[in-house]
């Protein structure tokens, strides 16, 4: 489990993993995952956890990475935003974070 300080970190890095998926193999979105979860210190499924919840409302998923590529992009932004703004609202005593 994360604390607030390292939620906020994944939730901003998360964004630029999402919006490059489209460009990448499967091999090489795993890859990224990975060392995206390596450069915030964290396990890969403490990086995946925010984004699967952000994006597809759940905890429990298809896999994460095609579920975003069916959604769309834009979409699976619109609601990580939409998600990210909740939980800041809600859960993280967080005075901003990069959303755009």
């Amino acid at each position: 489990k994360l604390d607030n300080a390292k939620t906020k970190e994944v939730l901003e890095k998360a964004k630029d993993f999402v919006k490059a998926l489209p460009e990448l193999s499967h091999e090489e979105q795993e890859n990224l995952a990975k060392k995206m979860a390596e450069d915030l210190g964290i396990k890969l499924g403490d990086f995946m956890m925010p984004i699967r919840m952000a994006v597809t409302g759940s905890r429990v998923s298809p896999p994460l990475m095609g579920s975003i590529l069916i959604l769309g992009v834009e979409k699976s932004i619109d609601a990580f935003v939409q998600s990210c703004l909740f939980l800041i609202v809600l859960f993280l005593d967080l005075d901003s974070i990069a959303l755009s």
